[in-house]
């Protein structure tokens, strides 16, 4: 019984995660496009310079007005 969950069954649970993970993000995808605002302000370059303004410390307004909060968390 172990062998069995351990080998087949890991690879059934994994096949079964993935499908699923892409089902669900094209079923976003598909419904997303109906509202076309989204994509329209949709870019990479857009999208990088948020993540390093996000991950760099006291970089937005609100890390500046509250010190206390970003240091703590």
């Amino acid at each position: 019984m172990y062998e069995f969950v351990s080998g087949p069954l890991v690879w059934i649970a994994f096949i079964i995660f993935v499908g699923g993970s892409l089902y669900k993000i094209y079923r976003m995808l598909s419904g997303a496009k109906k509202d076309m605002t989204l994509f329209r302000h949709m870019s990479l370059k857009h999208s990088l310079n948020s993540l390093v303004h996000w991950v760099i410390p006291f970089n937005n307004q609100y890390m500046q007005k509250r010190p206390p909060n970003t240091v703590l968390k």
